[in-house]
């Protein structure tokens, strides 16, 4: 396998089931579970339910003891422990997914150690307009984001976007319209400071994803970003497992793919999860 996976996320119920159908989705694959890496933010020790993720995957436990205001910033907080745990992590490939998404193949892309691929983020990221926040030069290349393949960042870099996450955040939590996506400061720090380390970037096909939204495609990927038809956020805290026959949608829709997957890992997955 040319990189590893790495997830991260906290150990939630949210997160916990949204995991439980990304495994469902790749169980065809079989990937050893060496090479898919959770990096998970607890209180005190892991859930049960979450300690079952450690037969499908190599699990690393965080506490954060920061009260955070900008709850995404954790995310380069919990990279940057880890790559300082172990710093022959900035010579290995990785590929940086998240738990709500879905992955039919595994994208194939010729790995290069002054090059990331990236995602096309165009949709949701600008460039051009707020990097001078952070103290850099504006940019006018299109901006990758979401899911990336890269290699020969460490600690200091993670630390760094996490620093600048939240300084942007705040920054348009004063100046900026409410309605604008603030939300994903961190993944705008992340690709300027790619940029600003002097790594080349590719927004390569095999990155291509659906989000929800429009009509299914022939794409190896699949994140869950559109709420019309099925919220995630309203199962923070019970998993939607027993509910999924409430959702019908044609299957030439995008959405379709996860509320299938919802309900495929409901129904065959689950089972052998719970008796693990």
């Amino acid at each position: 396998m040319q990189y590893k996976l790495l997830l991260t996320q906290a150990d939630t119920t949210m997160f916990n089931w949204q995991l439980k159908v990304f495994f469902s989705s790749i169980e065809h694959l079989e990937i050893p579970k060496q090479n898919i890496i959770l990096l998970t933010e607890i209180k005190g020790k892991p859930s049960e339910d979450f300690r079952k993720f450690e037969r499908l995957a190599t699990c690393h436990y965080f506490e954060d003891k920061k009260q955070r205001f900008y709850k995404p910033s954790c995310k380069p907080h919990l990279y940057g422990r880890f790559w300082e745990m172990y710093p022959a992590c900035e010579q290995e490939y990785f590929f940086f997914a998240e738990q709500d998404m879905l992955i039919s193949a595994l994208p194939e892309v010729p790995l290069k150690p002054d090059t990331w691929f990236w995602s096309d983020a165009s949709k949701f990221i600008e460039t051009g307009k707020f990097e001078h926040v952070i103290g850099m030069q504006p940019r006018t290349s299109k901006p990758g984001g979401f899911h990336a393949i890269g290699t020969g960042v460490n600690a200091d870099f993670w630390y760094k976007v996490e620093e600048d996450s939240i300084r942007l955040f705040e920054y348009m939590c004063k100046h900026i319209d409410v309605q604008y996506d603030r939300w994903i400061c961190e993944m705008r720090a992340w690709i300027w400071n790619i940029w600003d380390r002097g790594f080349k970037t590719e927004l390569s096909p095999e990155l291509d994803f659906e989000y929800g939204k429009g009509w299914r495609r022939n794409v190896k990927l699949y994140h869950h970003l559109d709420a019309r038809v099925f919220d995630k956020t309203k199962f923070r805290h019970t998993e939607p497992f027993e509910v999924m026959q409430r959702y019908h949608v044609p299957e030439e829709l995008s959405v379709s793919r996860y509320i299938n997957a919802v309900k495929d890992c409901g129904k065959n997955f689950l089972k052998k999860f719970n008796d693990a």
